[in-house]
């Protein structure tokens, strides 16, 4: 999520500027996710690390439950992959340790994923000029989301799971 909503035990994600993982857990009903305050993450007992690791396995559950869209040019490639629906964890995918796997069939041994609300992860090829391709139209789903979740894109690599920022799509 972005930086000026993290709490205390919020962490900067793959040396992000904008973007923080904050301790959060799944609830029933709309939004679906709600991130803990400071005290409630207190009672837990446990540091943002071990947190931030049993997130990247429930990240990983996920990635068995929900498939991704692939859009298709006119010929038929893939042009990126979008994961999407009504709840808001869809942005939480990007910590699932084997998402770049996911797509190394179809884009190689990187991805670019960029999640502007947490409605949506989108995944594309390691080739920044597409990214810059749908620049405008992630600023605007950022800016207009009621959740918004980063204005950066980030590369993930499908051995390692390595997440690295890469930049932002925002034109501030």
């Amino acid at each position: 999520m972005p930086k000026l909503v993290g709490t205390s035990n919020a962490k900067a994600v793959g040396g992000s500027v904008t973007t923080v993982f904050c301790p959060a857990r799944e609830i029933a009903a709309s939004p679906y996710i709600q991130v803990y305050t400071d005290d409630e993450f207190a009672k837990l007992g446990i540091s943002a690390d071990a947190f931030e690791k049993k997130a990247r396995q429930a990240a990983e559950r996920l990635l068995t439950v929900y498939r991704p869209e692939l859009i298709k040019d006119e010929e038929g490639k893939v042009r990126y992959g979008v994961y999407r629906g009504e709840k808001e964890i869809f942005a939480c995918l990007m910590m699932a340790p084997s998402l770049g796997k996911v797509f190394e069939n179809v884009f190689g041994k990187e991805v670019i994923v960029a999640m502007p609300d947490r409605n949506a992860l989108y995944v594309f090829p390691p080739n920044p000029s597409v990214v810059d391709d749908f620049a405008g139209d992630l600023e605007v789903r950022y800016e207009s989301a009621l959740n918004a979740a980063s204005d950066e894109v980030f590369i993930i690599k499908a051995e390692s799971g390595e997440i690295s920022a890469l930049g932002s799509f925002s034109s501030r």
